[in-house]
């Protein structure tokens, strides 16, 4: 049976080949459409979704009024973290963030420049990026401490041992390697090559030390982990 129907699909097709052909080539290119926006639908939908608490993370947003429009900011004044703490039962914890930014990293006798954050010292126990070295809770807790991504320890260091090692960020500060993160996913909206404690930011940096105290300046990333069932 299945024999026959492939010769008559065979015969039909040979005796119309041109019509035959469109059709097989319109078929194929549909197909192919459809499975390359259903890979790039999946790859959207997947972002940030290997953190298991991601369902209670928010970055805060600060809305103003400008001529009657209303417009958004990705910096909210970090000063909201102390009145976050002061309301009990509702959040797990809250972190601060820059936007990012590229900095001349120096180990021994390698150079280079990568994309790396300063985050506050609960950044990596509300975003569970995957530690291969040093725990979350303390591995940014030095102001002059590092972590760094796997591909990037081993640029720098090789096949040596990072953890303890001192190095510099752009000629000006000695820190030290404390942790060792498996290289960010491509489908994290978060990426970078290190993270540096803000403490260290902080305390190098005057605008950010006046930001620090300052309910007007919203130039800063905040994080805040509600409790689960909030």
């Amino acid at each position: 049976m299945i024999r026959n129907y492939l010769k008559i699909a065979i015969r039909n097709f040979l005796r119309n080949s041109t019509y035959s052909i469109i059709n097989l080539a319109g078929l194929s290119v549909g197909l192919a459409s459809s499975i390359l926006i259903g890979l790039w639908v999946f790859d959207e939908i997947s972002y940030d979704s290997f953190h298991p608490n991601r369902d209670r993370i928010y970055s805060l947003k600060h809305f103003w009024s400008v001529e009657g429009q209303i417009e958004t900011r990705g910096g909210t004044p970090i000063l909201i973290q102390e009145e976050f703490r002061k309301l009990p039962g509702l959040f797990k914890n809250t972190t601060v963030s820059d936007n990012g930014a590229v900095h001349l990293l120096t180990a021994d006798s390698q150079q280079m420049r990568k994309m790396g954050q300063f985050v506050g010292p609960g950044f990596l126990e509300m975003f569970q990026f995957e530690l291969l070295e040093g725990s979350a809770s303390s591995v940014l807790t030095d102001p002059h401490s590092i972590v760094l991504t796997e591909s990037t320890s081993k640029l720098l260091f090789g096949t040596v041992d990072p953890i303890n090692k001192l190095m510099r960020i752009d000629n000006a500060h000695d820190v030290k390697v404390t942790g060792i993160l498996k290289d960010i996913p491509s489908n994290s909206s978060i990426r970078f090559d290190y993270l540096l404690p803000f403490e260290l930011y902080r305390s190098s940096t005057d605008w950010v030390k006046e930001c620090s105290q300052d309910w007007s300046c919203d130039w800063l990333g905040v994080y805040a982990e509600l409790q689960p069932g909030v």
